[in-house]
């Protein structure tokens, strides 16, 4: 597991992976970069993409990892 300091976002257009694709001069989509998602996420402006690979993780009192 990889742990990324970051807020969980509520969507894929909030999240820090998420980006703006052009499709050579045509119109262009929204894209998760997350290392092996690889999704178009246009759908998911309001929520996110069920296949989300982010989860919360609790923090540990006392452990610095």
């Amino acid at each position: 597991m990889i742990k990324i300091d970051m807020d969980l976002p509520n969507s894929c257009d909030m999240c820090d992976f998420g980006v703006w694709q052009e499709n050579w001069g045509t119109i262009g989509h929204n894209y998760c970069e997350f290392p092996r998602m690889g999704e178009i996420v246009d759908d998911y402006i309001a929520c996110r993409h069920p296949n989300c690979p982010l989860v919360e993780v609790e923090e540990k009192k006392g452990s610095e990892e």
